[in-house]
Protein backbone atom coordinates (compact mmCIF):
# COMPACT_ATOMS: atom_id res chain seq x y z
CA UNK A 1 0.00 0.00 0.00
CA UNK A 2 2.92 2.51 0.58
CA UNK A 3 3.94 2.92 -3.27
CA UNK A 4 0.02 4.62 -3.39
CA UNK A 5 0.02 6.78 -0.48
CA UNK A 6 2.25 9.86 -1.71
CA UNK A 7 -0.64 10.02 -4.72
CA UNK A 8 -3.44 9.46 -2.09
CA UNK A 9 -2.69 12.15 0.47
CA UNK A 10 -1.82 15.12 -2.86
CA UNK A 11 -5.41 14.49 -4.22
CA UNK A 12 -6.79 13.71 -0.40
CA UNK A 13 -7.93 10.27 -1.15
CA UNK A 14 -8.66 7.92 1.28
CA UNK A 15 -6.75 4.65 1.19
CA UNK A 16 -8.77 1.45 2.62
CA UNK A 17 -5.49 -1.77 2.73
CA UNK A 18 -7.49 -5.26 1.68
CA UNK A 19 -5.16 -8.12 2.24
CA UNK A 20 -6.93 -10.07 -0.80
CA UNK A 21 -5.13 -7.69 -3.02
CA UNK A 22 -1.84 -9.15 -1.32
CA UNK A 23 0.77 -10.55 -4.19
CA UNK A 24 -0.05 -14.33 -4.68
CA UNK A 25 2.39 -17.07 -3.10
CA UNK A 26 3.75 -18.83 -5.56
CA UNK A 27 5.13 -21.47 -3.22
CA UNK A 28 6.54 -21.24 0.66
CA UNK A 29 9.48 -22.75 -1.04
CA UNK A 30 12.51 -21.51 -2.56
CA UNK A 31 12.00 -22.76 -6.30
CA UNK A 32 15.07 -22.84 -8.50
CA UNK A 33 12.92 -22.40 -11.44
CA UNK A 34 10.17 -20.13 -10.21
CA UNK A 35 9.67 -18.10 -13.58
CA UNK A 36 9.14 -21.47 -15.61
CA UNK A 37 6.73 -22.45 -12.26
CA UNK A 38 4.89 -19.19 -12.52
CA UNK A 39 4.76 -19.98 -16.27
CA UNK A 40 2.92 -23.42 -16.02
CA UNK A 41 0.44 -21.84 -13.64
CA UNK A 42 -1.06 -19.73 -16.31
CA UNK A 43 -1.54 -22.54 -18.59
CA UNK A 44 -3.13 -24.78 -15.55
CA UNK A 45 -5.26 -22.31 -13.08
CA UNK A 46 -5.65 -25.47 -10.62
CA UNK A 47 -1.98 -25.98 -10.09
CA UNK A 48 -0.35 -25.09 -6.67
CA UNK A 49 3.21 -25.69 -5.60
CA UNK A 50 4.05 -26.21 -1.85
CA UNK A 51 2.54 -23.88 0.53
CA UNK A 52 1.48 -21.78 -2.77
CA UNK A 53 -2.09 -21.05 -3.91
CA UNK A 54 -3.49 -21.95 -7.67
CA UNK A 55 -4.15 -19.32 -10.19
CA UNK A 56 -7.54 -19.76 -9.70
CA UNK A 57 -7.76 -18.90 -6.08
CA UNK A 58 -5.84 -15.86 -6.21
CA UNK A 59 -8.05 -14.48 -8.85
CA UNK A 60 -11.05 -14.98 -7.13
CA UNK A 61 -10.20 -13.27 -3.74
CA UNK A 62 -9.02 -10.25 -6.25
CA UNK A 63 -12.50 -10.54 -8.10
CA UNK A 64 -14.21 -10.43 -4.42
CA UNK A 65 -12.30 -6.86 -3.73
CA UNK A 66 -13.99 -6.20 -7.35
CA UNK A 67 -17.03 -7.23 -6.61
CA UNK A 68 -18.22 -5.38 -3.72
CA UNK A 69 -16.62 -2.10 -5.02
CA UNK A 70 -19.24 -2.34 -7.88
CA UNK A 71 -22.10 -3.43 -5.48
CA UNK A 72 -21.04 -0.15 -3.41
CA UNK A 73 -21.49 1.58 -6.68
CA UNK A 74 -18.73 3.50 -6.32
CA UNK A 75 -18.01 5.48 -9.65
CA UNK A 76 -14.17 5.53 -10.03
CA UNK A 77 -12.20 2.74 -8.05
CA UNK A 78 -8.47 1.84 -7.77
CA UNK A 79 -7.38 -0.61 -6.77
CA UNK A 80 -3.58 -0.97 -6.15
CA UNK A 81 -1.44 -4.71 -6.10
CA UNK A 82 0.93 -6.21 -7.46
CA UNK A 83 1.89 -7.76 -10.89
CA UNK A 84 1.21 -11.50 -11.06
CA UNK A 85 -2.55 -10.89 -9.04
CA UNK A 86 -2.88 -8.15 -11.27
CA UNK A 87 -1.96 -9.87 -14.13
CA UNK A 88 -4.80 -12.99 -12.96
CA UNK A 89 -7.12 -9.58 -12.21
CA UNK A 90 -7.43 -8.48 -15.86
CA UNK A 91 -7.80 -11.72 -16.78
CA UNK A 92 -10.79 -12.64 -15.88
CA UNK A 93 -12.03 -9.33 -17.95
CA UNK A 94 -9.87 -10.26 -20.87
CA UNK A 95 -8.29 -13.90 -21.39
CA UNK A 96 -5.80 -12.40 -23.45
CA UNK A 97 -4.06 -11.88 -20.38
CA UNK A 98 -1.35 -14.39 -19.44
CA UNK A 99 2.35 -14.85 -18.74
CA UNK A 100 3.66 -13.40 -21.72
CA UNK A 101 1.22 -9.92 -20.30
CA UNK A 102 2.61 -10.85 -16.77
CA UNK A 103 5.77 -10.09 -18.02
CA UNK A 104 5.42 -7.58 -19.88
CA UNK A 105 4.24 -5.65 -17.39
CA UNK A 106 6.68 -2.34 -16.22
CA UNK A 107 6.88 -1.37 -13.00
CA UNK A 108 4.55 0.79 -12.30
CA UNK A 109 1.81 0.02 -14.38
CA UNK A 110 -1.35 0.84 -15.18
CA UNK A 111 -4.77 -0.23 -16.71
CA UNK A 112 -7.97 0.97 -17.10
CA UNK A 113 -10.85 -1.90 -16.49
CA UNK A 114 -14.10 -0.37 -17.69
CA UNK A 115 -17.25 -2.08 -16.39
CA UNK A 116 -20.52 -0.82 -18.13
CA UNK A 117 -23.27 -3.25 -17.46
CA UNK A 118 -22.26 -6.65 -18.94
CA UNK A 119 -19.31 -4.97 -21.15
CA UNK A 120 -15.60 -4.57 -19.94
CA UNK A 121 -13.11 -3.07 -21.22
CA UNK A 122 -9.09 -3.18 -20.29
CA UNK A 123 -6.95 -0.55 -21.44
CA UNK A 124 -3.51 0.12 -20.22
CA UNK A 125 -2.61 3.69 -19.43
CA UNK A 126 0.78 3.87 -18.51
CA UNK A 127 3.23 4.67 -20.90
Amino acid sequence: MTSIEPLAQALSLQVHDDPRLSERVLSSKRLENWLACLEQTFADFALAYNGGETSEQAMRRAIQVVNEALAGNHRNVVLVTHGNLMTLLLRHFDERFGFQEWAALTNPDVYRVTVDGSETTVERVWK
